[in-house]
């Protein structure tokens, strides 16, 4: 390493293994996102370790590619990716070897595998932070305790005098009471939402839904997508949750995700030919009879757009016509 690398490079490099160069982070007290060269860190992470976590996370590798500020329902997707990621490499590298071991434990006690990796990160998160905020060194040897306590017991439930669940033998007063904090292992852990409300309105149902919070996600990235201009993305998005919920056969995610597609198509004319397919199909699958006649409704509403928006092609055209002969 350059004797110039700032010591969060330092800590990453050998002791979290994501390798990275000094350059990737710009400000030494890192504000935020701002401050981290994201196509210089994503070169420099392990791509196998990478590549495990974004088959965990499918919906978010368009935006692991994004350049500029991703923050989607105040959560940053790509540093959760790059955490797991590094817990990814910890366990590839066998270094240290508690991380493994941590997780080998919460998998015997009935956690996913990604849950068991994402209660890692959780934990890694407390000490990331702090390193790049006040730039304090890596405190491997507390990492490593803590990495013990997972999954051993319920901290709150331990005693002061009681024997230490991290193995110590010493009083858990005297051991590991004052790194308890924060270390806790949560099947939900690893789970990424980045919005709920299209197709739950309880946050905690789509945390321990796996692929309800993956549908949630793609609705939010497909809002993102739009906001930015990138609308046959956001388009591509809501339709893999057609597909999804099509796979899963109920009705109701079904129904859910095709009238996010109405939507998008009743505020974009250009899609009309496919939002007049897709109110078609609510309807079929539509048994009260007000929602049937507020869908044809809808349909009126885009066929009407989607002449007006005709005729202005044929009026562009003309006018186009008009000056090439005149020149």
């Amino acid at each position: 390493m350059a004797g110039d690398a700032t010591p969060v490079a330092l800590v990453l490099e050998q002791d979290l293994h994501l390798r990275s160069r000094p350059s990737v982070y710009k400000d030494p007290n890192w504000r935020g996102e701002d401050s981290v060269d994201w196509e210089e860190l994503r070169r420099d992470t392990d791509r196998e370790s990478l590549e495990v976590v974004l088959a965990e996370h499918p919906e978010v590798r368009e935006l692991f590619t994004w350049t500029g500020r991703v923050e989607l329902g105040g959560v940053n997707p790509r540093l959760h990716v790059l955490l797991e990621a590094v817990v990814e490499n910890q366990i590839r590298q066998d270094d240290p070897p508690e991380v493994k071991e941590a997780v080998f434990r919460l998998q015997a006690m009935g956690f996913r595998r990604h849950a068991a990796i994402g209660s890692v990160a959780h934990l890694l998160t407390q000490h990331l932070f702090p390193m790049l905020k006040e730039r304090v060194p890596f405190n491997r040897e507390l990492y490593i305790r803590q990495l013990h306590l997972l999954g051993r017991a319920d901290l709150s439930k331990v005693g002061r005098n009681d024997p230490c669940p991290c193995g110590s033998g010493r009083k858990f007063k005297k051991c590991c009471l004052a790194i308890a904090d924060g270390v806790t292992a949560d099947p939900r852990a690893g789970t990424l939402l980045l919005g709920w409300g299209s197709y739950t309105l309880d946050p905690d149902a789509a945390r321990a839904d796996p692929l309800l919070a993956q549908m949630e996600n793609r609705v939010a990235i497909a809002e993102f997508m739009e906001e930015h201009g990138r609308r046959a993305l956001a388009l591509r998005y809501l339709l893999e949750n057609v597909s999804c919920a099509e796979a899963q056969g109920e009705r109701g995610l079904l129904v859910n995700s095709l009238q996010d597609v109405q939507h998008f198509c009743l505020d974009h004319p250009a899609h009309a030919g496919l939002g007049l397919k897709t109110i078609d199909r609510l309807i079929l699958l539509t048994e009260d009879e007000r929602e049937k006649a507020a869908l044809r409704r809808d349909r009126e509403a885009m066929l009407a757009a989607a002449g007006r928006r005709l005729r202005r092609r044929k009026v562009l055209r003309k006018l186009s016509g008009a000056r090439g002969s005149q020149s």
